[in-house]
């Protein structure tokens, strides 16, 4: 589950049940005090934009929505998830695209992209993995996206034209997320071990 800060330090956003109730919540936490602030939105925390503006959660209804984070109010029409080629629905993880024109998805073992000023789908599914999908990423400049799943494969994408650039295969199975570096490209791997893959020659440098 995602558990983060906001861009300036003063909340922290994630998600849980609260004491007593059936339906996980997305609640904002003041740092300084260490209590709610302001209302809970209903569902799970998938994402938090760059800017810390937007943020992404999954409904219980094979739905994301996506609301401001200041006012928590809904700011695109629900996006529909409709089902993968195995016939399910389930929402595993989501990214907002920087300059926040588009929201990726990943339902099962596809990633999905959606235009956040309708609430459309954008072309045709990301598709390559095997397993669930369990991490998603943008590149700064939004036209590579790297995907981590529990089939151990990390997948580089180019976003526009939905191909796959390249793969590699980590030692990971209980994969946890992926985070490309802002200063040379270089992609990190979480799980139970650390992978850091050199993008450009499509090569592991590091565990």
């Amino acid at each position: 589950k995602l558990f983060t800060f906001t861009p300036d330090g003063a909340l922290i956003i994630g998600s849980g049940y609260k004491e007593g109730g059936n339906d996980e919540v997305t609640v904002f936490v003041d740092v300084r005090t260490g209590r709610e602030a302001g209302e809970p939105i209903t569902g799970t925390l998938l994402a938090l934009s760059s800017d810390g503006k937007r943020l992404a959660v999954a409904a219980a209804d094979d739905r994301v929505q996506v609301y401001d984070a200041a006012s928590r109010k809904l700011v695109v029409p629900a996006i529909e998830v409709g089902p993968s080629q195995r016939s399910r629905a389930m929402v595993t993880a989501a990214a907002f695209a920087p300059g926040g024109s588009a929201l990726a998805v990943a339902v099962d073992q596809e990633i999905a992209l959606y235009d956040l000023t309708s609430g459309k789908p954008m072309g045709d599914r990301l598709i390559g993995h095997r397993e669930l999908i369990d991490a998603i990423v943008f590149t700064s400049g939004a036209e590579r996206l790297a995907s981590l799943a529990s089939d151990d494969a990390v997948i580089l994408w180019n976003a526009p034209t939905r191909r796959s650039l390249s793969r590699v295969f980590v030692d990971s199975p209980d994969g946890w997320g992926v985070a490309f570096s802002p200063r040379d490209g270089s992609l990190a791997c979480t799980g139970t071990k650390t992978t850091v893959w050199e993008v450009a020659k499509a090569s592991v440098i590091a565990t």
